[in-house]
């Protein structure tokens, strides 16, 4: 009953076969899978796998660079194609002001994003770099209660306003030696975490790839900053996966 919340089975990136990930995956005891798109391209690879694979749930949506470089017609085209998709959640959307060049761009198709998920009655899976509090504004604006805040690494201060909106936080590998991801953790309510890999980044071990089976390993350490045991976090993750997607 583990859960992988964000990967990118699709990358191109990876050195292992999808096959060989997803043996590996359901060997240690993964459910779900959710693949998040980044752009048309990526969407409909997604659906390609989410259709071979029923482990993997599909999630669509047009990361920030992305918006940056489409025209307000494809914006608008991959919109209505993903309205007649069912997604388990609208992915990867949000705000980057690291690599962005435009974010006032960015902003006004994160906005059209949240607003198809409101739509659609599904979960939103945000990315948001140096943009957070205009990301969470953003957010905040259109009163969509479903978020999850994927591999948050902003500001500390903002923290405890993602408590009070009561959003959700998906954790990676990497928190086995990554002291932010930790402390993150033991500021969080037990129902508000879950986990991801954003595979193939993220890996618990620098220099390699990462991959779903390592949720594994995000539940041992999210289990002892807890003071609780593996088995208990990982049902207390799969709980909230299910009340959040479900």
């Amino acid at each position: 009953m583990f859960i992988d919340v964000h990967a990118h089975l699709d990358s191109k990136e990876f050195r292992k076969p999808v096959s060989e990930l997803i043996d590996e995956a359901r060997i240690a005891g993964l459910t779900t899978i959710i693949n998040c798109g980044l752009n048309k391209e990526t969407n409909r690879s997604t659906q390609r796998l989410s259709e071979k694979y029923s482990i993997i749930k599909p999630a669509y949506g047009i990361y920030p660079i992305d918006a940056e470089q489409m025209s307000d017609s494809e914006v608008n085209q991959e919109i209505a194609w993903i309205r007649k998709q069912k997604p388990i959640a609208i992915s990867e959307i949000g705000l980057d002001g690291k690599w962005g060049k435009d974010i006032e761009k960015q902003i006004r198709v994160f906005r059209k994003m949240l607003e198809l998920a409101i739509e659609m009655r599904v979960p939103v899976i945000v990315h948001t770099r140096q943009a957070e509090e205009q990301c969470f504004n953003v957010i905040e604006s259109t009163g969509i209660k479903k978020v999850v805040l994927h591999c948050f690494t902003g500001p500390k201060e903002l923290i405890p306003r993602a408590i009070t909106n009561k959003w959700s936080f998906s954790i990676p590998p990497v928190i086995v030696h990554d002291k932010s991801f930790a402390e993150l953790v033991t500021q969080l309510k037990l129902g508000q975490l879950l986990t991801e890999t954003d595979s193939p980044y993220l890996a618990p071990k620098r220099g390699t790839q990462n991959s779903p089976a390592n949720v594994v390993l995000t539940i041992k350490k999210m289990a002892e900053l807890k003071g609780l045991n593996a088995e208990e976090m990982r049902n207390i993750v799969f709980q909230n996966y299910q009340n959040l997607f479900w």
